[in-house]
């Protein structure tokens, strides 16, 4: 990462360099234990967690966790005229005070992807050093891989094929902030920051009228792998699920069908997050047995 402001003075938000994700959820049993346990293993310290009226053993998972220490659990059930994923991470800001120096708003169906020897919180301890208040981390559109069912095995082994690089989809990207300097939301995507910079991963400015996707595309150091469609059932159980950022009654709650033919981009094979499959399996176990006791 290319930086270039001045080291910033000591600051006692800092606390160690701890990192969490704050996530909405809805009906995402399947996926959740992975998703936690993948994120442990590179570097996540804790996660918030905001279960918008899920109806699919998610809730309960959910509690089990926030009873052995690895979440908190906010119950977040949708109202008419709301936003529900703005307000949740509203929420966060406005009503608790994270002791973290660094929280990723993101979903569960993706994945923050080192790609360098850094790690995520080398990496975010230097941009604390240089003054960063947000970092946009860039998607990476995975497609179905030919899958038209469900089966077993790991989201991140089962789905293997992505988009390239330049494809529209990937200049989205979500964001990595310091908790402290942040004023509130402007989308899902994209912070208020009150003050300190607002960089892609390789020190390019975000422009203010990115407001979720811009002209800039960078997996250089991380990716977020969004695995967007999953095999062709899955997409139709969550586009019946609606999308978080729209309130029910919202005409665009419920995704149009052909998205899928867009985003099941399968052009070339990405095995980067695979090397940390094998410790993300131990680390699911080691979570299965924390809430079994």
């Amino acid at each position: 990462m290319r930086l270039h402001h001045p080291t910033q003075p000591s600051d006692p938000f800092h606390r160690s360099g701890k990192a969490a994700i704050c996530a909405i959820v809805k009906d995402e049993a399947p996926y959740l234990l992975e998703w936690i346990a993948y994120h442990r293993v590179i570097g996540f310290d804790y996660f918030y967690i905001y279960d918008n009226d899920s109806t699919d053993g998610t809730t309960e998972f959910l509690m089990k966790l926030e009873q052995s220490g690895i979440l908190k659990y906010f119950p977040w059930p949708s109202k008419p005229g709301v936003n529900p994923q703005k307000s949740a991470y509203e929420n966060l800001l406005t009503c608790f005070n994270p002791i973290y120096s660094w929280i990723a708003f993101i979903d569960a169906d993706e994945f923050i992807v080192p790609k360098t020897d850094l790690g995520v919180k080398v990496f975010l301890d230097r941009c604390f050093q240089y003054g960063v208040a947000a970092v946009a981390v860039n998607w990476k559109i995975f497609g179905s891989s030919g899958e038209t069912e469900k089966t077993d095995g790991l989201v991140m082994e089962r789905f293997k094929k992505c988009s390239l690089r330049n494809f529209h989809a990937n200049r989205n990207y979500k964001t990595i902030a310091r908790p402290n300097l942040l004023a509130g939301f402007v989308t899902c995507h994209r912070v208020r920051v009150k003050n300190g910079s607002y960089l892609y991963l390789d020190g390019k400015k975000v422009k203010k009228e990115c407001t979720g996707k811009g002209e800039h595309i960078d997996h250089k150091t991380i990716q977020l792998n969004h695995y967007f469609t999953k095999s062709r059932t899955e997409w139709e159980a969550k586009r019946e699920r609606g999308r978080a950022p729209f309130p029910p009654e919202h005409p665009k709650r419920i995704r149009p069908n052909d998205i899928f033919l867009d985003l099941d981009r399968n052009e070339i094979e990405d095995l980067t997050i695979l090397q940390f499959s094998e410790k993300t399996k131990i680390e699911m176990e080691s979570l299965r047995k924390a809430i079994a006791s």
